[in-house]
C-alpha cells in the first residue's frame, strides 16, 4: 500500500515521524527523518563541510579526513596538484559522511576535494596543507671534546628537510652565563655542514647544537675544547749569535709553557727537515754533534693548540 500526502511547508527544517495503526489499536512506529525546505537559487547544492584537513602545519603524515556531506554522494575525492602525477583518489561511495585517516609524503599539499553526482561535481573545497613527520638529526660537530685548538671555529652536520634554524650555546666554564648566536644561511637537506666563527678568550669552552624544524627542536651533546691563541716563547741560551763552539754544541733552551715538541733544522743543508729534540717538555739541557764550520740552525716549539714560535742562530763551529 502506498500513501501520497501533500502539503504547504515553510523553508525550513522539518521532522517527519510516521507510525501505523493496525484494525486492532497495535501503533509501531515506523520511520523518522529531517529535511529542510529551501527554495532559494542554491537549493540544489550540495553543502561540503571540511572539518579536516585544514590549512594547517601537520607533524604526522597520516592525515585525518573529516567531511560531512548535506546529503549522500555517489563519491567523495581529492585530487593532490603538489603530486608529480596528480589524479583524483576516491575518499568513499554513496556516502554522506567520511572520517578516515590517509598518509602523505612530508612536504607541501595542494588538495582539491570533490563531490560527485550522475558523474558530476556537484561540491568543492581547496586546502593545503603542509607535512613535516621527521625530526632533524645532528650526526656531528666540532670542536671535539678535549681538543686543544687556537681558532674557535663551530660546525655542526645535520639532517633535516624543512629547516627552521640552529642555534650555537657556549661558554667559558669559569663563567656561568650561557651565549647563543644562531648561525645564518644554513641550508635544508641530508648530511648539511654549517659553520660559525666566534670571538673568544682563551680558555676551557663548552658548547651545544640546536637545530630546530617547524614542529621540533633537538639538542647536540655537549662538548668542551680548550682554546689557547698564546704562542709558546723560546728563550735559546746556547747556542748564541756568532758565538765559537766545538763539535759537541750545548743546546740549552728554554721555553715559556710545555709544548707538545720542540724542533731544530739545519738551514744550510740540502734536504731541509726538523729534528725533534723534545715532546711534552718546557726545557731542554743537552749536547748535540755538529759539523764544522758556519751553523745556521731555526728551532721552533709547537704546543698542543698548534702555536709556534721559531728562533734562528748563527753560530760557528771549531776544532
Amino acid at each position: 500500500m502506498q500513501i501520497y500526502y501533500d502539503a504547504f511547508l515553510n523553508e525550513s527544517k522539518h521532522k517527519v515521524n510516521i507510525t501505523a495503526k493496525d484494525r486492532a489499536g497495535n501503533r509501531k512506529t515506523e520511520k523518522t527523518w529531517f529535511f529542510t525546505v529551501n527554495t532559494s537559487e542554491e537549493a540544489n547544492d550540495v553543502v561540503m563541510e571540511v572539518f579536516s584537513p585544514l590549512d594547517l602545519n601537520y607533524s604526522n603524515r597520516r592525515i585525518l579526513f573529516e567531511i560531512n556531506l548535506s546529503e549522500e554522494i555517489q563519491s567523495l575525492e581529492y585530487i593532490d596538484y603538489s603530486d608529480k602525477r596528480p589524479e583524483f583518489k576516491r575518499l568513499c561511495s554513496r556516502c554522506q559522511t567520511v572520517y578516515k585517516k590517509v598518509s602523505f609524503k612530508d612536504g607541501v599539499h595542494n588538495l582539491s576535494i570533490i563531490g560527485l553526482i550522475d558523474d558530476e561535481i556537484i561540491s568543492e573545497k581547496d586546502v593545503m596543507f603542509f607535512v613535516d613527520s621527521k625530526k632533524p638529526k645532528i650526526r656531528d660537530t666540532l670542536p671535539e671534546n678535549k681538543d686543544v685548538l687556537n681558532f674557535s671555529e663551530f660546525t655542526v652536520e645535520y639532517d633535516e628537510d624543512f629547516l627552521e634554524g640552529i642555534n650555537l650555546y657556549y661558554r667559558d666554564t669559569d663563567q656561568i652565563e650561557t651565549n647563543a648566536i644562531s648561525l645564518e644561511n644554513c641550508s635544508s637537506g641530508k648530511k648539511q655542514t654549517c659553520s660559525t666563527i666566534v670571538d673568544l678568550d682563551d680558555g676551557n669552552i663548552e658548547y651545544f647544537f640546536e637545530v630546530k624544524d617547524r614542529f621540533r627542536n633537538i639538542f647536540s651533546k655537549t662538548k668542551i675544547f680548550t682554546l689557547d691563541t698564546t704562542k709558546p716563547i723560546i728563550g735559546v741560551n746556547s747556542p748564541f749569535d756568532d758565538g765559537n763552539f766545538n763539535n759537541k754544541v750545548l743546546f740549552d733552551i728554554e721555553i715559556s709553557e710545555e709544548v707538545n715538541k720542540l724542533e731544530y733544522a739545519d738551514l744550510n743543508n740540502e734536504n731541509l727537515r726538523f729534528r725533534r729534540l723534545c715532546s711534552k717538555c718546557s726545557s731542554y739541557n743537552n749536547r748535540k754533534i755538529l759539523r764544522e764550520g758556519e751553523n745556521d740552525l731555526l728551532f721552533r716549539a709547537t704546543d698542543y693548540a698548534g702555536n709556534s714560535d721559531e728562533v734562528m742562530i748563527s753560530f760557528n763551529v771549531v776544532e
